[in-house]
């Protein structure tokens, strides 16, 4: 296998991953922006819900996605291109 189809693959992964947390904070899944309070300390999630509350949790997981979502579509153009 070439790093380019290596590269295509963890950069459809990171998207697919991207799109689950898009997805997840449109329809509210309580899992990503509303975890339970007792899950801060391994939780990144729950972490952010516990400092800053619901709606941080709810604009921060709406930012890794669509940040993701575009770093992985810029790797997918670039593997493809070469």
């Amino acid at each position: 296998m070439t790093n380019n189809a290596e590269e295509l693959i963890v950069a459809v992964a990171a998207l697919s991953v991207s799109a689950v947390l898009v997805g997840g904070a449109y329809r509210r899944w309580a899992w990503l922006v509303d975890p339970p309070s007792s899950w801060w300390p391994f939780y990144s999630q729950a972490t952010i819900k516990k400092l800053f509350g619901t709606k941080a949790t709810l604009l921060f997981t709406y930012f890794l996605g669509c940040t993701g979502m575009v770093f992985a579509l810029l790797t997918i153009i670039r593997a493809v291109s070469r």
